[in-house]
């Protein structure tokens, strides 16, 4: 797990690139306020983007799925729509998105 849900930012590595998000914890519990902090599916998404790169870049000797090498965002036009604090968008970039 990244988060542990208490602290005030998030620290990460992806695609050897370490990132830092800070959160505002504060106002998570608000009506409306969902660009506080860094939502759980923004972890799982850029972590299935790095397993997809890997794969598409033949790096992991798992067995290749054919729907995660579609899924690659190297090269590609990428557009985060929101998932938080823009995990999802900073992993694609650092993976060769063209976020």
């Amino acid at each position: 797990r990244f988060d542990d849900h208490n602290s005030d930012y998030l620290d990460c590595q992806v695609a050897g690139r370490s990132i830092r998000i800070a959160q505002n914890r504060a106002r998570q519990g608000e009506l409306g306020v969902t660009g506080c902090c860094v939502w759980d599916a923004a972890v799982v998404l850029a972590r299935y983007l790095e397993w997809a790169e890997e794969l598409r870049s033949g790096s992991n000797s798992e067995v290749q799925g054919v729907q995660a090498v579609q899924d690659a965002v190297h090269g590609r036009k990428c557009l985060e729509l929101g998932a938080g604090c823009g995990l999802a968008g900073l992993a694609a970039a650092a993976l060769g998105g063209l976020v």
